[in-house]
């Protein structure tokens, strides 16, 4: 009466082959998604008041990640950096931090927007976390036959007020990314400049 009817090996097969089309589907997704995250594009969120008032607390930007590979000029999709532009500047923790306890942080503040964090949890809230600063100039030196190439950054903040952090001179390979477009809060969307 209420017997099932039996499954033809036909539809068996079918139905595999739409599993396996779904996992690659997934798979190639999460691939997708970590290739865009770590080389196209980048959520960031702001932390402090130090870029007041071009960026404020809660604050979610985009950045364009750059490379210091080969050569002392870091590399962007964006383009070459220009006196002005907003960066993200590493504080130089990831040099002693385990690369796969970088690459699941990665993650999981892409997927999170920034609102978490497993270094933040392990090491307090500014480990490893790269400030936003302003380039204030670019110094090209030589040194020992290489060229070198040393931004002065400076914070927003300082320029309203003499109690913000001072200036900084850092290394092209110190440059994370560079901020370009806001989009958080709605009200506030737009060309970051």
């Amino acid at each position: 009466m209420f017997a099932r009817r039996p499954v033809r090996y036909a539809e068996k097969v079918e139905r595999k082959k739409n599993r396996l089309r779904a996992i690659w589907f997934v798979v190639v997704f999460i691939i997708l998604s970590s290739f865009i995250r770590g080389v196209v594009i980048q959520s960031w969120q702001i932390r402090d008041q130090t870029m007041n008032p071009s960026l404020v607390v809660g604050d979610v930007v985009l950045a364009v990640p750059f490379w210091s590979i080969f050569s002392s000029a870091p590399f962007s999709f964006s383009g070459p950096l220009h006196q002005g532009d907003l960066v993200l500047v590493d504080d130089g923790a990831s040099e002693v931090t385990p690369p796969a306890l970088l690459t699941v942080d990665a993650v999981l503040r892409f997927f999170a927007l920034q609102r978490f964090s497993i270094l933040e949890a392990q090491y307090g809230r500014n480990f490893g976390v790269p400030e936003v600063m302003r380039i204030k100039s670019i110094i090209r030196e030589n040194r020992e036959n290489k060229r070198v190439i040393l931004y002065t950054l400076e914070y927003d903040a300082r320029r309203m007020s003499a109690d913000a952090p001072a200036d900084k001179e850092v290394q092209a390979s110190r440059i994370r990314a560079k901020l370009v477009f806001r989009i958080w809060p709605i009200r506030r969307v737009g060309p970051l400049t």
